[in-house]
């Protein structure tokens, strides 16, 4: 999420997996949520799918997702707070 995240500085950045259908998927939609395109795992989910109907996340990746995404907020705050 974060290495995606500054790359999309340099321009556009292709996502991609064997079959793009669950991997990819949930990487993008884990991208989608940090960047404030949508606002949960589930929304990024049916964001994905309406783009890529072949997406197909499992319920285990979109938890994988939502925990790497909290975990990263988590770290983001206590980087926050020591600067403080």
């Amino acid at each position: 999420i974060v290495w995606v995240r500054e790359q999309l500085s340099e321009g556009p950045v292709y996502v991609h997996c064997a079959l793009g259908h669950g991997r990819s998927a949930t990487v993008c939609a884990a991208v989608l949520v940090s960047l404030g395109v949508c606002d949960s795992i589930e929304a990024a989910d049916r964001w994905v799918r309406e783009r890529r109907p072949a997406a197909g996340p499992s319920a285990a990746q979109l938890r994988s997702a939502a925990l790497a995404l909290r975990l990263l907020s988590a770290d983001t705050g206590a980087e926050m707070g020591a600067e403080e």
